[in-house]
């Protein structure tokens, strides 16, 4: 365990939150919450086995508790959007001793598996408010079975109050059976503040980091697994169809990350030799800074996203993107005409407006103003104050009550 606390936080309400696992982009909100209240977070693992991350557990600023849980590996099918991956299941089977060890004033818990129902059944056993936080969307939930939403449905009915990313999951959350007054949306973002520095701090060395790349034109990014989900093939078949249409040369493309279908974005590599792309494989997300820069355009065409951050951090970096109809943060993120483009990557139609139109879009970063309003709402104090009011409203209710 690591037991470093911040030093400022406070002892009023003790706090324990139950995630998977140490996911960067969260860190700095764990922190800022830690300021606010006696956070411990803990975690069934510090890594997936489908995740490269790497994340340093010195000066956190907030305890942080590795069970070392069980996880299983499953297959994930979504026949209707055509694509299979692998999905780990996390027992938590430690996790209600840790609860009764930690003794906390309210439990938050991320996703409505075995944890949450740890967190519940501890909650009622000892008069503990939860908070129960669920990413998905009615999309990304699409082929949940009946015994599944049976399942959410009854551990709503315990929680005190509910995270949300935004509509999408507020939409979820509140066909489980959530009050929707009891939901407090935009509980997700990033260090949007730390992330603007360094961009700022690296701009003007953009056309050298697009030398040393070898770019040409009008630069794409994509930032994601190289997977069925994240919508690799419909991508490089749409890159593909641009390059005949307009030249090779028209523009470049970078292809960022790791996955099971590396061995599809060679050999596409390997048959359009004469479209610059470039493909470093895995990059922590603390370096991808320098890909933010040096692109023109951010392209996530997912086919089931519940608000990847992804988005986000290029929004933040100052990209206009193409959003993906079936990414849950396009309802947040997508100003059309402003940050972007919503187009459908399944529609082969669709998927080369879009590209097109990015192609020939005279200007290509955002106005910083409107960096400014995202920057400000999904940075960690914003998103740590909308918790701290959440986790009071919870407490208090339960205080109320007894």
């Amino acid at each position: 365990m690591n037991d470093q606390a911040a030093p400022s936080a406070p002892a009023a309400i003790k706090a324990v939150l139950l995630t998977n696992m140490l996911a960067p982009y969260r860190v700095s909100f764990y922190r800022a919450l830690a300021r606010r209240v006696a956070l411990t977070v803990v975690v069934d693992e510090l890594a997936e086995a489908n995740r490269e991350w790497s994340v340093a557990t010195d000066a956190l600023g907030f305890p942080l508790l590795d069970q070392r849980n069980r996880a299983i590996r499953r297959s994930y099918r979504r026949a209707d959007m055509g694509f299979t991956e692998g999905k780990p299941l996390h027992l938590s089977l430690r996790t209600p001793f840790t609860l009764r060890a930690l003794r906390p004033d309210v439990v938050i818990s991320l996703e409505l598996g075995l944890r949450s129902f740890w967190a519940v059944l501890h909650g009622a056993l000892h008069g503990v408010p939860v908070i129960l936080m669920h990413e998905g969307t009615p999309h990304t939930q699409g082929s949940v079975s009946a015994a599944q939403r049976a399942w959410r449905r009854a551990l709503i009915r315990r929680g005190a109050r509910y995270w949300s990313n935004g509509r999408e999951s507020t939409a979820l959350l509140a066909a489980y059976g959530a009050d929707r007054d009891a939901i407090d949306a935009g509980m997700t973002g990033i260090d949007t503040a730390e992330l603007r520095r360094r961009v700022a701090e690296l701009w003007p060395s953009r056309e050298r980091l697009r030398g040393e790349m070898g770019l040409r034109g009008p630069t794409f990014l994509y930032t994601a697994s190289l997977s069925g989900r994240k919508g690799l093939q419909p991508y490089l078949r749409a890159l593909g169809r641009l390059a005949e249409r307009f030249g090779s040369g028209s523009f470049s493309a970078l292809i960022v990350g790791s996955g099971e279908q590396a061995a599809e974005l060679a050999s596409w590599r390997q048959a359009h030799p004469d479209v610059r792309c470039v493909a470093p494989g895995f990059v922590q997300p603390a370096d991808l800074v320098p890909f933010y820069v040096a692109a023109d355009w951010g392209v996530l065409p997912t086919l089931e996203d519940n608000w990847p951050l992804a988005t986000l951090e290029m929004l933040v970096a100052g990209l206009p993107q193409l959003f993906s109809r079936y990414n849950g943060a396009a309802a947040e993120l997508c100003d059309e005409g402003h940050t972007g483009l919503l187009f459908d990557p399944l529609s082969e139609r669709d998927f080369d407006r879009a590209l097109q139109t990015a192609l020939e879009a005279a200007r290509r970063r955002l106005d910083p103003g409107l960096i400014d309003r995202f920057a400000g709402y999904y940075g960690p104090e914003a998103q740590a104050d909308r918790a701290l009011a959440s986790v009071e409203a919870a407490v208090g209710r339960q205080r109320r009550s007894d």
